[in-house]
């Protein structure tokens, strides 16, 4: 086969590294900003890790899988029409990963974790769960690739296809087959796009988790429909982004796909300033029990109190009473000796 550009080969490396520094360093400059202030939790950081496996990966691959996999009118449409496909994909990714967010915060932490609930929490969590995500889609991709492309290069790509023959593992044969032909097309400008645009997608995620956040604790559902037009939105920007051939028309596209990008983080930023103002809901649970214990210990004084007053004027009333009778008891006596 023909060799593959060393640079190539290179840059693919290095950018599958970048996939998880990125996301690492930005975890760890969350941290040290914060050291001095409400410290950074990691519990969100590896909920967010385990909530894009489950529902951005796991969940999507099955839906993906059905609707395109299985033999019917509607998959033969996806399968034969690649802008629809990629509509569909993208709508199939926005409505499980948000729906998915959604769920975690709004289930989750809110019912069970309630000392992850401040805005600070959703930001963790949206770095673990973009992170997964760019690590996954670039950083094992483009190490794969780089693997295969050091296999042709050092000329043992052919005997490592024909041992996999051998040992009856078709499907990684083809798998191999189809990344060789994908490593034709690439060059390093082409791969280093690619990485922007997923690390660019990274940070959208974040920024998306801040949203869904505020939608849960402001009870508003119209942030995750506005998240899911967002995510939907920034995902088709980046397929075609990704999807051309021409270099002036894929300028283009990722010029807008940096606006896109820059505006989705803007208005979380500015919903980030909103509910910072919000209460953590482990707070607003102590205070209600607080308010609980003070208005259960006021009407306990006044029950007191009550019974005080009620108990004095019972004595106030039994020694008139008696008084009363003392009274009515010598004027009777006297009324006797006086008769006598």
């Amino acid at each position: 086969m023909t060799p593959i550009n060393s640079s190539t080969t290179l840059s693919l490396m290095q950018l599958g590294l970048l996939s998880a520094i990125i996301p690492l360093g930005i975890l760890l400059a969350w941290v040290m900003k914060n050291r001095k202030k409400e410290k950074v939790k990691l519990v969100p950081f590896f909920a967010g890790i385990l909530a894009y496996m489950l529902f951005g990966y796991v969940l999507r691959t099955l839906v993906d899988g059905f609707a395109m996999g299985f033999k019917n009118p509607f998959s033969d449409f996806l399968n034969n029409n690649i802008f629809a496909a990629a509509a569909f994909v993208a709508l199939v990714a926005a409505v499980v990963e948000e729906s998915g967010k959604y769920f975690v915060f709004g289930r989750v932490f809110k019912k069970s974790l309630k000392q992850y609930t401040s805005p600070k929490d959703a930001i963790t969590f949206g770095i673990g769960f973009g992170a997964l995500e760019c690590i996954m889609t670039l950083g094992v991709q483009f190490i794969q690739f780089h693997i295969i492309a050091t296999l042709i290069n050092d000329g043992t790509f052919e005997k490592t296809m024909d041992a996999y023959k051998k040992a009856g593992d078709t499907a990684t044969v083809e798998q191999m087959k189809s990344v060789a032909e994908s490593l034709t097309h690439i060059t390093p400008v082409s791969a280093t796009l690619f990485a922007v645009d997923r690390i660019a997608f990274f940070f959208i995620q974040i920024a998306l988790c801040v949203l869904i956040y505020k939608g849960v604790h402001k009870k508003l559902k119209k942030y995750l429909i506005f998240s899911m037009v967002l995510h939907l939105a920034s995902y088709c920007v980046f397929y075609f982004s990704s999807g051309t051939d021409s270099m002036g028309l894929n300028g283009i596209i990722e010029v807008i796909a940096l606006v896109v990008t820059i505006a989705i983080i803007y208005v979380a930023y500015v919903n980030y300033a909103d509910i910072k103002k919000l209460k953590p809901e482990e707070d607003k649970t102590s205070s209600e029990n607080t308010d609980d214990n003070i208005k259960g210990n006021s009407q306990k004084a006044n029950g007191e109190t009550k019974e005080k007053k009620t108990s004095i004027s019972d004595i106030a009333k039994g020694r008139y009473d008696k008084a009363s009778t003392d009274k009515e008891d010598s004027k009777n006596n006297s009324d006797n000796n006086n008769e006598e």
